[in-house]
């Protein structure tokens, strides 16, 4: 049985007085929902502060062409994503007047846009670092001498490994959280079946 048919079997064997929830609890949650979002991109701004700040220092300080490259790349990555993230990914207000059923139907909308834009995260937030943090990291094997270069990819295996380990942690999760907004929209789509 799928989320859907669950919800809808739930909903239907539930009692009719009680199957629409009030305006003022749709409202609770669309309202709940819309500061969840907003501190998502608050958190998402105030990290980008110090990506841009160490990247920058990195275009500035660090030697060698393919550093200060990546580390351009990175920062343009970030407003990239920042933007993106404003565009797509902002909360919106609920509409002041609206009934139960356009309650249920803008949060359903609501619900449906985080999913589109969480579910496509490797496009528009992973891929756009990958130029970059490849040419950082293999910045110092490009600039060593051949007979220093196990010694440089040995140094470099670490923090390759965490990059990975943070990109597929970021990746998982908000895959998870685009699966949990499906079924959220499944339960919206059972009270108005």
């Amino acid at each position: 049985m799928t989320d859907d048919e669950f919800a809808r079997e739930s909903w239907q064997a539930s009692d009719a007085a009680s199957a629409l929830p009030s305006l003022e609890e749709l409202r609770g949650r669309s309202d709940r929902f819309r500061r969840k979002i907003a501190r998502r991109n608050l958190i998402e701004y105030l990290a980008a502060i110090p990506v841009v700040l160490g990247f920058g220092a990195y275009l500035l300080f660090l030697p060698g062409w393919p550093i200060k490259l990546g580390s351009a790349l990175v920062i343009v990555a970030t407003i990239f994503v920042l933007a993106r993230l404003r565009r797509d990914g902002s909360s919106r207000a609920l509409p002041e007047q609206a009934g139960a059923t356009s309650v249920i139907a803008f949060q359903r909308a609501e619900l449906e846009r985080q999913r589109v834009l969480l579910d496509g995260i490797f496009a528009w937030y992973i891929a756009p670092f990958l130029p970059g943090m490849a040419l950082v990291m293999a910045g110092p094997t490009l600039l060593a001498s051949h007979a220093e270069w196990a010694e440089v990819l040995a140094a470099s295996a670490r923090p390759f490994a965490l990059a990975v380990a943070v990109l597929v942690g970021v990746w998982w999760l908000n895959k998870r959280a685009a699966r949990r907004l499906a079924g959220e929209i499944a339960e919206l789509d059972a009270l108005t079946a």
